[in-house]
């Protein structure tokens, strides 16, 4: 397949995704349990001493010459930035109405994924307790305390180094998490992920 193509197919997938995670059809639980899935296929034909039959039409196996989690530590500070924000926008798009998320999706193409955040912010964050377009009327959202915040924004870092993490590490962290707290869990994934 020529590699126009291919970039271009990449695209259409990555929009249908967007869109189903969108219309709230597919988490991103369920993303994340497929790339799991599939690392695991992959290292699965590594430890058979080849493909397994999975390799696809001409394309190398993905864990030639590199370990499985190789990939996961092997981020430039630009696409873990990325998905960082990435992960702000969709923890940002659940929160607001399916009948309102696609002009959120154009403002994300339209004028980028901080554009689209700041906006949703202010939608989430204004608190409507009027509710002029009828319909299911949205609690109002009370204000945060400074320790609730903190503790989000901490949930939120542990989150963001836990996913960096193969899958078969994670419970080592979730017990440091149980018996010293989440700031010992973030220190020892911090070291763990450079």
């Amino acid at each position: 397949m020529p590699r126009g193509r291919r970039a271009t197919a990449f695209d259409d997938a990555h929009a249908i995704l967007q869109q189903l995670i969108n219309e709230g059809r597919v988490s991103a639980a369920d993303v994340t349990r497929c790339r799991e899935i599939q690392q695991l296929e992959q290292r699965l034909a590594a430890l058979r001493g080849g493909t397994g039959g999975m390799r696809r039409r001409g394309r190398p196996p993905a864990t030639a010459g590199r370990r499985p989690s190789a990939a996961l530590s092997a981020l430039s500070p630009q696409q873990r930035a990325s998905r960082q924000l990435q992960g702000r926008y969709l923890a940002l798009v659940r929160q607001i109405p399916a009948s309102k998320r696609a002009r959120f999706g154009q403002m994300v193409k339209q004028k980028g994924r901080e554009a689209a955040i700041r906006a949703m912010q202010a939608e989430v964050g204004g608190g409507r307790a009027s509710n002029k377009g009828g319909g299911k009327r949205r609690r109002s959202s009370a204000k945060l305390t400074s320790q609730q915040l903190a503790s989000r924004q901490l949930q939120g870092r542990y989150l963001g180094l836990i996913r960096q993490i193969p899958a078969s590490q994670r419970s080592k962290y979730k017990k440091i998490v149980k018996d010293k707290g989440r700031e010992a869990a973030i220190r020892e994934l911090q070291s763990a992920v450079k």
